[in-house]
């Protein structure tokens, strides 16, 4: 016998980590004035609470704008986090920010166009894990090579090559034929 974890379980207690992180954030910011984390860590953390919703409401109906919602707003809460992250590891020049937004931008609209112009999930599933996986790298590096100055810092590292890993597989893995790849089966 397997056991296995519903989707729609899975996703709302990944909504309410996601909060409760949020309220923990906003109920101890003023009494930490120096080490209160980024503003683009606590929007990166709302756009993903936005991101879960639309996930919960697609495995209720399916809705022809929603998985180019949650493409772009994953593009929009992962390029901020990392920024948040790069920022507070003091790796936020101005040169890398312009690449980041340079290349969230480039991704959005390389995601967004040919899904409009042909409506794929699959391929679309598929290309924004590749892109999530290029998004990580630089963080991975960082953390897992050159700065390495906590243990915590090393296994975030290791766990961004992880979820690297993971995204590369889930987009070489991925049906782009169209046929019976949804999200919920992602």
């Amino acid at each position: 016998m397997t056991a296995g974890l519903d989707l729609k379980t899975l996703l709302a207690c990944l909504f309410f980590g996601n909060l409760f992180t949020v309220l923990l954030i906003l109920a101890y910011w003023p009494s930490y004035p120096k080490e209160k984390p980024p503003p683009l860590f606590l929007i990166a953390k709302i756009l993903q609470l936005a991101i879960l919703q639309l996930l919960l409401l697609e495995e209720i109906h399916d809705f022809p704008l929603v998985p180019p919602s949650i493409i772009l707003l994953s593009v929009a809460a992962g390029t901020a986090e990392i920024l948040a992250l790069l920022k507070k590891l003091e790796a936020d020049s101005e040169r890398m920010k312009q690449r980041y937004y340079a290349l969230a931008g480039i991704s959005a609209v390389g995601l967004l166009l040919p899904y409009l112009l042909h409506p794929d999930v699959p391929r679309l599933i598929a290309a924004s894990a590749l892109t999530g996986a290029i998004l990580l790298l630089y963080p991975a590096y960082l953390l897992s090579w050159k700065v390495r100055k906590t243990p915590l810092q090393e296994i975030t590292g290791m766990l961004y090559g992880v979820a690297i890993l993971s995204l590369l597989s889930k987009a070489g893995r991925l049906d782009c034929s169209g046929e019976g790849t949804a999200w919920s089966n992602t």
